[in-house]
């Protein structure tokens, strides 16, 4: 399963490069349909309506259908906060939902929502967890503070194989904000550890 910025979307086995607009919102009313027959919210359904949210918004044009998929998908993720059962669950929803906010924030520029998802955030950076440090890169970048950036990327590329596998750890390196940094020294020296020379020998 890839974790990325919309972990869950995988599980529904399309690949979202061919996916149009209106196929989108198909998807998402089928998901919306399915929510129905739950009592409560739950993984991964909740997730997926919010994933497919995020996607929309970032097809649409409209700043306002922007700002209201988004906002919904706040709500989703923080109604299935209320409800997971198992702490490893609730620190990925809770990326998760960072996310949404980072989302908003690059959007609409308005910084209660970079306050808010560094309020979630900075609880869990203790988490040896790919889904928190990822976000914190990504939090850190926008906030423009480079050391902290460089801080989260060493941690998460010595990670242990068992905690970043080598699909997610190719995966990471094409995110924007990783992108950016790469060809600095501190980062090189990253490439030259023995776990990156073995998987270019593999």
């Amino acid at each position: 399963m890839q974790r990325h910025f919309l972990p869950l979307i995988s599980t529904l086995n399309i690949n979202l490069a061919d996916v149009t607009p209106r196929q989108l919102i198909s998807l998402m009313g089928d998901a919306d349909m399915a929510a129905q027959k739950q009592d409560i919210p739950e993984q991964p359904l909740t997730q997926q309506r919010a994933e497919l949210r995020q996607h929309l918004a970032q097809c649409s044009m409209q700043r306002n259908e922007q700002i209201y998929l988004l906002s919904e998908a706040v709500t989703l993720l923080e109604m299935l906060l209320m409800y997971v059962p198992t702490k490893s669950q609730h620190d990925e929803v809770s990326a998760h939902l960072a996310n949404v906010y980072m989302q908003l924030y690059s959007i609409t520029k308005q910084s209660p929502y970079l306050l808010i998802a560094g309020q979630i955030l900075k609880p869990l950076s203790a988490l040896h967890n790919i889904d928190i440090l990822n976000a914190l890169v990504r939090f850190d970048s926008m906030q423009q503070h480079p050391s902290l950036v460089r801080h989260w990327i060493t941690r998460i590329l010595t990670l242990p194989a068992s905690k970043l596998d080598y699909a997610t750890r190719r995966q990471f390196l094409n995110e924007p904000a990783v992108i950016a940094v790469q060809q600095q020294n501190w980062f090189l020296a990253l490439t030259q550890l023995p776990l990156f020379q073995s998987e270019q020998m593999n």
